[in-house]
């Protein structure tokens, strides 16, 4: 590599410069938080809700079982904090259409009541929730979701109702959860309560204590398969007849009648965040579909795209702790960025030759950082050096050796022909 080429590495371009306006999609207790986090640290971000109102899926959350704290007085304790800063702006009936670019350098085409606008944002920070559907076709049976909404009214109810609840186990603890916190309040409310499960998982903080208050207060547990659990309905009541294997090594049929019957939700990611995730090559979890790398360990609250974030629901359904973990984890993460990004830009110089490359593809086809792209100006592969961690993957996969770290490492000489593809 040629020495006159050196010094471009230490100049950054407009395009390199790391824009420091966050755009958060989605305005719940998620993309709150983290926009109050962000604001906190002198960070700009706007916040985009497709509703009328800001607080998702929280504003229909009665209570909470760990804290005093109310879901409306959570919501306004955020909101009160990003509208008194001119750091948070906020767009209502707004949806984002589309996404290009890359970390430092995204340019977002959103449309609301004033029509469309674009906007250029460093970072951008997926909050937009999930989306659920109902498990029991029964016209009788409600969700958890329902069921919350209708908490306050039996928790008044003088006439004593029997209700059971069925969860069918999935990849989330909050389904459990819920149930678990409705299964005590309705308890204590004088209500009969039958908690039906495959699995009880209480591995999340709180759970535990709250399954062993429920087993005191008297809640019943059954632990029966969904397959083992048939329903009828006659006189405006639910029938449930199940197989009880309690204290007896035979099976036999028990009938419960009940006033209410309860079920999970499945939950999913919404189509347009799904759709928006496609465009800009943000992978999802192969299992659940969320956004959430299968190996989230290694990338808490971020993607495969560098600058890309998913926090709250859209990552994975969880408890009210976690998702404001993740919130916060995402704007400390951009604030490092911003505080960093010259110095990592400098460490991660690899260049592509333009008089070697053949536009072969192999360096855009396996970056798993999406950092290689087609110069529509010149037609030649280049590499954002902001998305660009280093790895070497393109370096060694190149058949051509036209890729190289140009600070006098000639991969040629060091690996090879034969040496390929295994740097």
């Amino acid at each position: 590599m040629g020495d006159s080429r050196k010094p471009a590495i230490f100049e950054l371009s407009r395009t390199e410069e790391y824009e420091s306006l966050t755009l958060i999609i989605g305005g719940g207790i998620a993309g709150l938080t983290c926009a109050e986090k962000l604001s906190k640290e002198k960070i700009p971000s706007i916040v985009i809700e497709k509703e009328e109102t800001l607080g998702g899926q929280l504003k229909r959350v009665s209570s909470f079982y760990h804290t005093e704290v109310k879901p409306w007085e959570l919501i306004n304790e955020k909101l009160s904090s990003v509208k008194n800063t001119s750091l948070v702006k906020i767009f209502k009936e707004t949806t984002v259409k589309n996404i290009t670019g890359l970390a430092g350098n995204f340019f977002a085409e959103i449309e609301g009541p004033k029509g469309k606008e674009n906007i250029r944002a460093g970072s951008i920070v997926f909050a937009s929730g999930n989306d659920s559907i109902k498990r029991e076709k029964s016209n009788r049976a409600i969700t958890l979701m329902q069921l919350e909404e209708l908490m306050e009214q039996l928790k008044k109810e003088s006439t004593k109702k029997t209700i059971a609840i069925v969860i069918e186990e999935d990849d989330f603890l909050i389904g459990p959860g819920v149930a678990l916190k409705h299964a005590h309040i309705l308890k204590e409310a004088g209500h009969d309560v039958y908690y039906f499960y495959e699995q009880i998982k209480v591995n999340e903080e709180y759970l535990e204590a709250l399954y062993r208050e429920c087993k005191e207060k008297g809640v019943v547990f059954v632990r029966n398969a969904k397959e083992n659990i048939e329903l009828q309905e006659s006189d405006g009541k639910m029938n449930i007849k199940y197989k009880d294997s309690f204290n007896s090594s035979d099976l036999n049929d028990v009938s419960l009648e009940c006033d209410m019957l309860v079920t999970n939700e499945s939950f999913f990611l919404g189509e347009e965040t799904k759709t928006l995730a496609k465009k800009m090559k943000v992978n999802r979890c192969q299992a659940s579909g969320f956004l959430q790398e299968d190996n989230y360990h290694l990338l808490p609250v971020g993607t495969n795209k560098l600058g890309v974030y998913a926090i709250g629901a859209c990552r994975k359904p969880g408890f009210l702790w976690n998702v404001i973990s993740e919130a916060e984890a995402a704007a400390e993460n951009i604030f490092r960025t911003l505080s960093t990004y010259r110095e990592w830009v400098k460490e991660r110089p690899v260049i592509i030759g333009p008089s070697a490359c053949v536009l072969c593809l192999t360096c855009l086809r396996t970056c798993p950082r999406h950092a290689v792209y087609i110069d529509p100006k010149g037609g030649q592969c280049k590499i954002h050096r902001l998305a660009c961690e280093g790895c070497g993957i393109c370096v060694s996969e190149c058949p051509n050796f036209a890729i190289e770290y140009p600070e006098g490492l000639n991969l040629r000489e060091r690996i090879g022909p034969e040496g390929r593809g295994c740097l």
